[in-house]
């Protein structure tokens, strides 16, 4: 018995073990089976992230083929601007006067600005309804014309232009005619600015300056000492820049003589000056664009200058490294006095600075343009009498530092500079890009004689670029008033224009105009056509739009200081004082404008009521707007394709109305599809042959659980289930 024990006790272990073998087998299989399955619930799902790609980017290649436009008639099209151009007046309103509000304006990159300069607010509103935004874009171009052609005035440009819409548009809407309106507004505009000329004071003392720059800047006493000071001492053609200083406080810096940015080429040209910079007097100059390439095309000048021992500045648009070597060496040795400069400016601009440069100088413009080539110039000198002096001019004093040049003109070229600098005046009206007045601006002011900078300080950067804005409007504001004058401010111009009776003015103007048809057959035919008085009336209700808004600047002045604006403008209109009387609200009495320095540029008052009127008529008599519509004709994207049989489903129903050749071709991406899972099923065996250790089977399965469920979370799409 214990025999048979025996031998059957090896028999069950093996039986046993055989038994283990085989379930661990199956475990094994079903993971295996696990792994394949989800591989292929991957492999299928990319495809259907690929189809659903392809049916999102047909949904946008379809998007807007269609394009269309609204048509917008009558009321709701005036309604639609007014509303626009009532949204940026509500904003820029509240910077109206000294003590006029900030806005805050978000920059999508840096800190966010904080203003209340009234043309940069206004270029920052934008709207998503495309009829009320073209609203705000007349606005904007009312506001930008007033800063360009008198440098302030665009909060009361919006405030007015607003106004004057809002009313004119209550009488449009009401079957009146726009067309007699119009001309009553335009009519009545022309003939405000001219009574605003007569009551214009021209700009004689310092004083004045100093009020104008001071109220400009939002009664910032110190930003108007600064800048009056600038104009006292380089007078009306002065050129300010404006820079930003490392400081905290404001600094003015002052640059005499013709000045530009070119300095010194090579620190060589320095030796025995015991200085940092070059200072010559009684200096000759010679001027072209062209490039010295080589030394012997101003040998004969450089051999004068050789016996004669006189300075001699050559700006030219280069130098080669042949020329220079020869020019310093010569130099080192006490040779010759010479100082090569480049020429200031780049590309086409580069040839107006040497123009002004020959004008400052009284020099010859060397250049291909005008038939003289510097390389070929011995050949030229018979126009000349052979004397290359002629082709040079002079300066009382030359100072050449690091990175400027400044040229003190004699002056006997007084003359000469005066007719070039109204040259460059006229072209400065003439021009509408701002840049280009920037650049002729710059070219004037260094023909004048002198150029401002102010250095711009401020504890933040918010705060410095806030302060030049002040400064821009405040420099512009003086330039204006210094070629047509000064008004008491606080709108109490506009006030006058009411007070005087202004307006009987305005109706008789209108009644002569309608004068003149006194031919009998004339009447007979307008009775006819229409009633003339109607015609008279709706003028006359035009030009009582503009003058019944007047008044609308000092009433905002005064609601932003926190007093009632219409009993201010009704003292101001019942008092029996003279022309001036005002109120001051920094001290919240009423006093004489002028006496206490509060003035305004004539130009201003006359750009806000010019501006406003324009925009405001063009508003009345628009009767039809067309803009993009905003209903976008999209692709329709399938409802079922998150649905997890949308592939197999989208097969099957799509089959039967398929053509042939459609099909096979869609068998094919099948078997190709097929192909590819084989593949990937075979080398999933290879894989498992392979693998030797039930560990890192079950290590690779966590990691590729893992992956899959990343991606699942990342397409939508649960593999799990």
């Amino acid at each position: 018995m214990k025999i048979i024990r025996i031998l059957l006790l090896p028999i069950l272990i093996f039986i046993l073990s055989k038994k283990c073998i085989s379930i661990k087998h199956k475990k094994i299989i079903s993971k295996r089976n696990n792994t394949l399955l989800k591989k292929r619930l991957k492999f299928i799902n990319n495809k259907l992230i690929s189809r659903r790609k392809e049916n999102y980017v047909k949904m946008h290649m379809s998007e807007n083929k269609v394009k269309g436009k609204d048509i917008i008639y009558g009321n709701e099209c005036r309604n639609e601007l007014l509303k626009g151009i009532l949204t940026v007046s509500d904003v820029v309103k509240l910077t109206l006067g000294p003590r006029g509000r900030n806005v805050l304006l978000e920059k999508e990159y840096g800190s966010p600005l904080i203003i209340n300069d009234g043309v940069t607010i206004a270029k920052n509103i934008s709207l998503k309804d495309r009829k009320r935004n073209n609203g705000v874009k007349l606005m904007q171009e009312s506001t930008n014309i007033s800063n360009d052609k008198a440098g302030d005035g665009t909060s009361s440009t919006a405030l007015m232009t607003a106004t004057l819409t809002k009313k004119g548009i209550e009488k449009v809407n009401n079957n009146h005619n726009p067309i007699p309106i119009q001309r009553g507004i335009q009519l009545a505009s022309k003939m405000i600015i001219e009574k605003i000329k007569t009551l214009s004071t021209p700009i004689k003392t310092y004083k004045d300056i100093l009020n104008i720059a001071t109220i400009a800047s939002n009664n910032d006493i110190h930003m108007g000492q600064i800048i009056a000071n600038a104009y006292d001492k380089l007078g009306k053609n002065a050129a300010i820049i404006l820079d930003d200083n490392a400081d905290i406080n404001d600094k003015l810096e002052f640059t005499e003589g013709y000045n530009f940015d070119r300095g010194i080429i090579n620190p060589y040209l320095l030796y025995n000056e015991n200085k940092d910079y070059i200072e010559y007097t009684n200096v000759a100059t010679l001027i072209t664009d062209q490039n010295i390439d080589n030394i012997q095309s101003i040998l004969p000048i450089l051999e004068i200058f050789a016996k004669n021992k006189q300075p001699l500045c050559i700006i030219a648009d280069d130098f080669s490294n042949e020329v220079l070597q020869t020019l310093i060496i010569n130099k080192l040795k006490g040779a010759i006095k010479v100082v090569p400069i480049r020429a200031p400016s780049f590309g086409d601009r580069r040839k107006d600075y040497l123009k002004d440069l020959c004008i400052v100088t009284n020099s010859k413009y060397i250049s291909a343009d005008v038939g003289l080539d510097l390389n070929n110039l011995h050949n030229n000198m018979s126009s000349f009498d052979n004397n290359y002096l002629s082709l040079l001019g002079h300066a009382n004093t030359l100072i050449v530092k690091k990175d400027r040049t400044s040229l003190i003109t004699k002056e006997d070229y007084k003359n000469q500079i005066d007719e070039r600098i109204k040259v460059l005046k006229k072209e400065y009206d003439e021009t509408t890009s701002k840049y280009d007045k920037e650049k002729l601006n710059e070219r004037i002011a260094a023909l004048s004689g002198g150029i401002a900078k102010i250095l711009i300080g401020g504890n933040s950067e918010t705060e410095q670029k806030e302060r030049k804005f002040k400064y821009e409007d405040a420099t512009n504001a003086v330039k204006s008033a210094i070629d047509i004058g000064y008004v008491p401010g606080g709108g109490v111009t506009y006030l006058e224009i009411i007070k005087s009776n202004f307006i009987n003015e305005i109706y008789k103007q209108i009644e002569n105009n309608f004068a003149d048809i006194t031919n009998a057959d004339d009447k007979k035919y307008l009775d006819l056509v229409g009633n003339l008085e109607s015609e008279i009336e709706l003028q006359k209700m035009g030009a009582n739009i503009v003058v019944s808004s007047l008044d609308v600047i000092t009433k905002q002045i005064a609601d932003n200081a926190g007093v009632n604006g219409d009993n201010v403008v009704k003292i101001i209109l019942n008092s029996k004082d003279k022309y001036g009387f005002g109120y001051d609200v920094n001290t919240n009495k009423f006093v004489n404008m002028v006496e206490n320095g509060i003035i305004d540029s004539t130009n201003v008052i006359i750009s806000v009521i010019k501006n406003s009127c324009s925009i405001a008529s063009m508003v009345l008599t628009t009767e039809c707007m067309m803009v993009d519509s905003e209903k976008k004709d999209r692709g329709v994207l399938d409802s079922t394709i998150n649905s997890r049989n949308y592939l197999n489903t989208n097969r099957k129903r799509g089959f039967k109305n398929k053509s042939r050749s459609e099909v096979e071709d869609e068998e094919i991406e099948d078997e190709d599809d097929m192909e590819d899972e084989d593949d990937m099923d075979d080398l999933d065996d290879e894989e498992d042959e392979d693998e030797e250790d039930e560990d890192d089977e079950d290590d690779e399965e966590e990691e590729d659980e893992e992956d899959i469920d990343e991606e699942g979370e990342a397409d939508g799409y649960n593999y799990n289930e």
